[in-house]
């Protein structure tokens, strides 16, 4: 199983793959196989709500609360763990979930956080941040949203709120194309995201109730999709020499396009003019092209296989 060590999820997938859409979700009445909890630690419990704030779940009868029954003490630095499960290349997600918040004020507060490839955990609304080759970033602005701040370098989850609130992250561009993720790239093997939500006090006992959490989900963001699957197709083909005098040889970096037999190949000047129209002439693993009969200038090489991938190319043509 391949193993990456990031967060959140995961986006619409790349076509030449054949994943099903992600749609998970953990009420807490029972887990979820690709989402799912790993441990808790300190004062987190999975239970039914009993406090004067905190007194139902949102999704009855569990939640996943800073104590069932009691306020939370001093000196906590305790978190619940999770594990999302993905087939390898999606590339953009929306994770939500809904949360009840009561601590003092910026002194106490929670903190969504990710482990990443040198183990460490690190939040994960940093604007951007890369892990191992993989690449997310949201677009949250505000430094007040529903009782998250934006406080001292750190997003955190604070104050006083007894309705339900809503926590929608989208994350897009989660790539893994370097030279170590061959297996990855050609389809094989899943992608493993921890994430955990951590809760942090002081020494000061204000007989506060703490973080609840419910409802957590994961779906696919399709709004993510066009721009980065083009991105990454576009990596999967290696064009050379490119600028070309004429001839240009195409190297595929994965069996889909490796095993394609039937690629039309077109090539368009920058005026948008078609200038080249044959199926491409295969050798080996990739194919040749031949342009010896256009001029110099810059150009747009289009590669397609019916409805399994459509990349375009820019080369340039020197004499």
């Amino acid at each position: 199983m391949k193993k990456y060590i990031l967060l959140f999820f995961v986006n619409a997938f790349i076509s030449i793959y054949s994943y099903s859409q992600i749609n998970e979700s953990i009420t807490f009445e029972s887990n979820t196989p690709n989402l799912y909890i790993d441990s808790l630690t300190g004062v987190w419990q999975i239970g039914t709500p009993s406090k004067t704030i905190f007194n139902s779940a949102h999704s009855a009868p569990f939640a996943l609360v800073t104590d069932t029954l009691n306020n939370y003490g001093n000196n906590l630095n305790d978190a619940a763990y999770f594990t999302l499960k993905l087939p390898a290349f999606y590339i953009g997600i929306n994770l939500s979930f809904k949360y009840k918040i009561d601590t003092d004020s910026n002194n106490d507060y929670g903190v969504l956080e990710i482990l990443n490839n040198n183990n460490n955990w690190v939040n994960i609304l940093h604007t951007t941040l890369n892990v191992d080759n993989i690449m997310f970033t949201n677009t949250i602005a505000p430094t007040h949203y529903n009782n998250f701040f934006y406080q001292n370098n750190i997003w955190k989850f604070t104050g006083t709120n007894s309705n339900w609130m809503d926590f929608n992250l989208m994350i897009c561009q989660i790539v893994a194309l370097s030279p170590n993720n061959e297996s990855t790239l050609r389809g094989g093997g899943d992608i493993e995201f921890h994430f955990r939500f951590r809760f942090i006090s002081d020494n000061t006992n204000t007989n506060k109730e703490g973080w609840m959490i419910d409802d957590i989900s994961v779906i696919e963001n399709l709004d993510c999709a066009s721009n980065v699957k083009e991105n990454l197709l576009e990596n999967l083909i290696s064009i050379y020499p490119n600028p070309t005098t004429g001839v240009i040889s195409l190297e595929f970096m994965n069996d889909e396009f490796k095993n394609s037999q039937n690629i039309s190949c077109k090539v368009y000047d920058i005026s948008g003019k078609e200038t080249y129209n044959s199926p491409l002439l295969r050798r080996g693993a990739g194919g040749e092209v031949n342009l010896n009969h256009l001029q110099s200038g810059i150009y747009f090489l289009q590669l397609t296989n019916g409805d399994n991938f459509n990349v375009s190319k820019k080369i340039v043509i020197q004499r």
